[in-house]
């Protein structure tokens, strides 16, 4: 089974239920198991995961889908620096736009209502100004880094602020779209790609990632580096970033696919099917 499912009638979680129902009958599956799928989806335990094990990734506040956001706590964010609200357990950049970069409370406080109608529980996370990257692993079997992309933006406003909208993401050819063009490999020296690259593979592992994955980061103009997200299921059609990595690592498309299907198999033949 080749596990490109990202969620069921609309429901995001189900991206880890339906692959865990395919686990418990013994098929083998490509890609991250129901554990770590589940983790991923859930922004911010995967962040105090992050946190826990002393890998960077922004300040934030979690609120649920019927709480409120306490003033202090979000002042104590914004006098930091500009925050960005998105849901807390969603992916894809579903629920970020233009208006999620926020700088004083009462613009806060409407995008947090704006996002609990539609998605539910938000994340308040600091932003970070500055690039971002993607770091591909894959480890079939044993994880290595791909070369690193980097997102360079040229949409309006000054640099460093832009951000991946979901319409950047899915609306072919849109403005936003057009402003947020990946090159890979990263134009970045030697010394910060291998500190994000060291940083991509242990996220890689504590997440219990499999087979392949995505971690997205951004570094602001110190250098220093934050995990955005894990992405334990990205996207790996032919002409996604994943397969341009490959592409750009010398790894044939094919052959990346053969791998994945040897692996699964692999690992199925090591363990002893429930069913």
């Amino acid at each position: 089974v080749f596990n490109l499912f990202e969620g069921l009638g609309g429901v995001g979680r189900g991206e880890a239920e339906i692959t865990g129902l395919v686990e418990l009958i013994g098929l083998p599956v490509t890609g991250s198991p129901a554990e770590c799928l589940g983790l991923v989806r859930d922004k911010a335990r995967t962040k105090w995961m992050l946190a826990g094990a002393g890998l960077p990734t922004p300040g934030f506040c979690f609120i649920s889908g019927t709480g409120t956001i306490e003033r202090q706590e979000a002042e104590t964010l914004l006098k930091q620096g500009p925050v960005i609200v998105k849901p807390a357990q969603e992916d894809a950049s579903l629920g970020i736009g233009p208006d999620s970069i926020v700088n004083d409370f009462a613009d806060l406080l409407r995008q947090v209502e704006a996002v609990q109608a539609r998605y539910g529980a938000v994340l308040v996370e600091q932003f970070v100004i500055g690039r971002e990257f993607n770091a591909a692993v894959i480890a079939l079997p044993r994880p290595e880094l791909l070369p690193l992309a980097e997102i360079e933006f040229s949409g309006p406003g000054p640099l460093g602020w832009q951000i991946v909208t979901y319409d950047a993401k899915w609306a072919t050819d849109s403005a936003a779209d057009r402003a947020t063009p990946a090159r890979c490999p990263a134009k970045v020296d030697a010394t910060t790609a291998a500190r994000i690259g060291e940083i991509a593979l242990t996220a890689f592992q504590l997440a219990g990632c499999r087979d392949y994955a995505r971690i997205d980061m951004r570094m602001d103009d110190r250098g220093q580096i934050y995990i955005l997200e894990i992405n334990g299921n990205p996207d790996i059609g032919p002409v996604a970033g994943f397969a341009r990595a490959l592409r750009v690592a010398g790894i044939a498309y094919e052959e990346f696919v053969e791998r994945l299907v040897q692996t699964a198999f692999a690992r199925r033949e090591s363990q002893s099917p429930l069913a």
